[in-house]
C-alpha cells in the first residue's frame, strides 16, 4: 500500500471520528453507537497504516489473508445493517398504520 493512499484514508477516518463525535455530543448517537464507530473508524485507520496486522488477525482466526478476513467481516455487517434497517422500516410501518388509524377514528367522530 502506498504512503500517499495511507494518509488519505487517515484524513478520512479522521473525518468520519470526528462526525461521529459531533453527532453523539449533538444527541444523534447513543455512547455505544460512538464507541462502536469510532472505534470502527480507528481501526481502518490503523489496518491502512500496518496492514500486516490483518494478516495477522487471519490467521489466529484460521482465514487464509487479510483481505478475505476483512471481506468476510464486511459481509456479515452489512448483513446485520440491512436487517437493522428491515426491522426498522416494519416497525415504523406499523406505528404510522396506528398513528393513521387512530387520526380516522377520530376524523370520523367528529
Amino acid at each position: 500500500m502506498t504512503v500517499l493512499f495511507s494518509y488519505i484514508v487517515i484524513a478520512a477516518m479522521a473525518v468520519m471520528a470526528v462526525k461521529t463525535i459531533r453527532k453523539y455530543r449533538s444527541g444523534d448517537f447513543h455512547a455505544v453507537e460512538a464507541v462502536f464507530w469510532t472505534t470502527l473508524w480507528v481501526a481502518v485507520g490503523v489496518l491502512s497504516v500496518i496492514p500486516q496486522t490483518l494478516s495477522f488477525v487471519a490467521g489466529l482466526v484460521g482465514v487464509g489473508r487479510g483481505v478475505d478476513l476483512l471481506t468476510y467481516l464486511a459481509i456479515i455487517i452489512l448483513f446485520y445493517a440491512v436487517f437493522r434497517l428491515y426491522d426498522k422500516t416494519e416497525r415504523l410501518k406499523s406505528e404510522l398504520t396506528t398513528v393513521v388509524r387512530e387520526q380516522a377514528i377520530r376524523d370520523a367522530e367528529e
